[in-house]
């Protein structure tokens, strides 16, 4: 009996000693080595030059990235672990109410979930970014590998975080001069638009603009600034902006018509080149 004793204690410490070196010979990465949220409807958040690196890192960022108004759509760039074995797909990407803990499943190109190999550095959702939530709250974009969560990134959409400290308000931004600049570069057609705004000084004003879908014969530019909540601010100094429209958003259009571009109420109409 005591050796059927001590045979059993020593075959336990053999196990325990086998499982250990495959513990420690074993190691388990995180699928995503980093992400991060950009805003695709502001100047203020464009994607980042090539060479870009990330100045967040992990799976899992624990500060709000980026603070969106509805309406807003959102891109995110990805780096992926260069310690995974093989290529990862997702299956989905989610919106995660945080206070509701209600999740949504968003519709997402097939191209945006891969197959990425190890070490892939990109932006997800660049040319279709995704329209955010519209109920204001704080957020996870969530990112799945089958029901596996592999990473989370926070936002807010319409509530300042208490962790950028004083509250910034957002308002139209007053337009004092339109113009519609026409080009031709074979194969495409190049239309932008010039505007000349107003930005307060003395309570650090900034200026945003968004492109907004074409509706019917009209092309829409909301251009606005964000300043200090309860900073009063002084004489306006002129901001200049040149925006460019995509070729999707003249999709349709036919060459010789006459539309317009709508800037924050100002309607100016150009031919088709």
């Amino acid at each position: 009996m005591k050796k059927l004793i001590i045979l059993c204690a020593l075959f336990l410490m053999v196990s325990l000693l086998v499982m250990t070196v495959v513990g420690c010979t074993q190691k388990s990465y995180d699928v995503i080595e980093n992400i991060l949220i950009y805003n695709a409807q502001s100047p203020d958040y464009p994607p980042p030059p090539g060479g870009w690196t990330f100045q967040t890192s992990g799976s899992y960022p624990t500060q709000i990235q980026r603070l969106f108004d509805p309406g807003d759509k959102i891109f995110l760039g990805l780096v992926i672990s260069e310690d995974i074995e093989g290529e990862v797909t997702f299956s989905r990407v989610a919106f995660f109410n945080r206070s509701t803990n209600a999740e949504e499943t968003i519709t997402v190109s097939r191209d945006d979930l891969g197959p990425f190999e190890p070490g892939w550095k990109g932006l997800l959702g660049l040319l279709e970014p995704w329209p955010v939530p519209e109920e204001d709250g704080e957020y996870e974009l969530r990112l799945y590998t089958g029901e596996a969560l592999e990473a989370s990134a926070l936002f807010n959409v319409g509530i300042w975080p208490a962790s950028w400290g004083p509250e910034m308000i957002r308002r139209p931004a007053p337009i004092y001069d339109v113009k519609v600049i026409l080009g031709q570069e074979e194969p495409k057609v190049d239309v932008a638009v010039y505007i000349k705004g107003g930005l307060p000084q003395g309570c650090e004003a900034s200026h945003w603009y968004s492109v907004e879908p074409t509706i019917g014969d009209t092309v829409y530019i909301e251009v606005g600034v964000r300043h200090l909540k309860d900073t009063p601010c002084e004489d306006e100094i002129f901001f200049e902006e040149t925006v460019n429209l995509w070729p999707s958003l003249l999709k349709g259009f036919i060459q010789g018509e006459t539309y317009r571009v709508d800037v924050n109420g100002h309607a100016t109409p150009f031919v088709m080149p």
